[in-house]
């Protein structure tokens, strides 16, 4: 874990950038003159050795800022894995071969977070045609946003260095790219702060030729399968009365039907709907028009192109009376109090139209009165665990 960046620590520090070969960069510090005032930035994540080409690494992933006011809740950009590319022919079309790390979480007021480190590839290939493009690099720190506030000053997010590239042979003559991720910029400064603390930029990467690596004689059996169906997300969501179902998934063309089934006695499922697969699609959604009263429990079976099931997790929601909530006043403008038949603490998000999330915070007691940060008039949606309603600003 050494080549991941450090989390920026209290108080709205900014995190530091991934590492792979090359080091990260340090994230942006606390230059305020009111209220807390500790330079506790995240460090930058470590340079590691690949002992003489023995070794490979994914890229670390960036730190996370320290984050009190739930404006933003993105926290360090993903490290970039690992590919390994072993054939004759390349043929680039334009196309890219790329594990870029990931860009750091911006803040309001807060610590944003470090890009994550490039990964790694390595190219086995004898022949490349067309216009290849093979990238690496880190991604950028997230930028902070001071917002005016009087003394209180934060830098960005640290950026993470480029990753590997190795070729088996001499360098071709393609695109290669293993830059280092750019450092979050601060804005919104006040003038009574102190001189900046600036997050630093992370590490070019590095490239290699005629790389050698060892291999097993022994031979591997996992393709002669096909690789089972890989869900990315699945959620359930209790809206207007009704159950949204939505679901993504990573490759589409080794599925043949999805069957949502619905349970609402324990180990008891039945078949709610029946869709077929595209194998240009990875994102799904239904809706369940006519969900019972109380807590019900969903998940989709996977029937893929060979006839082998699957299933996703189990996703829950509340319905009816379990899961109701009011607000008042609606319209609103700067506070709001919500009453409710759940139980605490919950989870409370507010959205704005284009589903960014504006506020997050747990309620602990009910009725609870919430404080609305600054709006602009217009329709948002709260949601309170699975359930949301609009609200309406003023």
């Amino acid at each position: 874990p050494a080549n991941g960046g450090g989390g920026g620590n209290n108080h709205n520090n900014s995190g530091g950038g991934g590492a792979n070969l090359t080091a990260g960069g340090r994230g942006g510090g606390n230059s305020s003159t009111a209220g807390c005032t500790a330079t506790l930035r995240g460090e930058a994540g470590k340079a590691l050795s690949s002992w003489n080409g023995k070794k490979i690494v994914s890229g670390g992933g960036g730190g996370a800022g320290h984050n009190n006011n739930g404006v933003f809740t993105l926290g360090g950009g993903n490290g970039g894995g690992i590919i390994f590319i072993w054939a004759n022919n390349l043929i680039g079309n334009g196309q890219l071969v790329t594990t870029g790390g990931g860009i750091g979480g911006q803040s309001q007021a807060d610590g944003a977070g470090g890009g994550g480190g490039g990964g790694t590839i390595i190219l086995h290939v004898s022949n490349y045609t067309g216009n290849t493009i093979v990238q690496a690099n880190g991604g950028s720190g997230g930028n902070s946003d001071d917002g005016g506030n009087l003394g209180q000053c934060y830098g960005g997010g640290g950026g993470g260095s480029g990753g590997a590239i190795y070729f088996t042979g001499a360098t071709p003559v393609i695109t290669t790219s293993v830059t280092g991720g750019l450092a979050g910029t601060e804005t919104g400064r006040d003038a009574a702060c102190s001189a900046p603390q600036e997050a630093l930029p992370g590490s070019n990467g590095q490239i290699f030729s005629n790389y050698t690596f060892s291999r097993s004689t022994d031979p591997a059996g996992y393709c002669l399968l096909l690789l089972p169906v890989k869900l990315i997300s699945f959620s359930a969501s209790y809206i207007d009365k009704k159950v949204l179902l939505e679901w993504e998934i990573d490759n589409p063309a080794e599925v043949k039907r999805f069957i949502v089934e619905r349970s609402n006695v324990p180990n008891q499922w039945m078949e709610l709907k029946n869709l077929p697969g595209n194998d240009q699609n990875r994102n799904y959604s239904t809706i369940d028009e006519n969900p019972p009263a109380g807590r019900i429990n969903y998940r989709i079976k996977f029937i893929e192109k060979n006839n082998t099931l699957s299933y996703s997790p189990v996703r829950q929601v509340a319905t009816g009376k379990y899961n109701e909530f009011s607000i008042y006043p609606n319209p609103a403008r700067d506070k709001i109090i919500i009453t409710g038949n759940f139980h605490c603490p919950a989870s409370l998000k507010l959205l704005d139209m284009t589903g960014k999330i504006i506020l997050q915070k747990n309620i602990l007691y009910i009725p609870a009165a919430i404080d609305l940060p600054h709006l602009s008039a217009g329709i948002y949606f709260l949601w309170v665990n699975e359930a949301v309603q609009k609200l309406v600003i003023r």
